[in-house]
Order: structure tokens, then sequence, then C-alpha cells
């Protein structure tokens, strides 16, 4: 998980990307997942597994 604030990020700032992350990881699993969190939104990415060629 990677949290991205401003350079002029306030306690509010931080308390709000907080509450997004839990919220997060109470619907979902990150397990295997980048997750990035950003105004109040999570962006998340997940592991690209490689084809089987067989």
């Amino acid at each position: 998980m990677v949290i991205r604030l401003s350079p002029r990020s306030n306690f509010s700032d931080w308390c709000e990307a907080i509450e997004t992350l839990i919220t997060g990881l109470e619907a979902a699993d990150v397990t295997g997942q980048l997750w990035i969190i950003k105004n109040g939104n999570i962006q998340e990415y997940r592991t690209i597994e490689p084809e089987n060629k067989n």
C-alpha cells in the first residue's frame, strides 16, 4: 500500500487517507495487489500472472 498525500497535507488529510485504507481493507483482500491511496480513492493494481505456453 502506498498513501500519496501532498507535501502540505494536514492531520485531516491523513485521517481521510487512513479511513479510506480501513474501509478498503474491510471490503477486500490486498494480498498480491498494490493499492495506491490518494484523494479518498484506492487505485488497485494486481499482479500479472505469466501465461502458460504449454
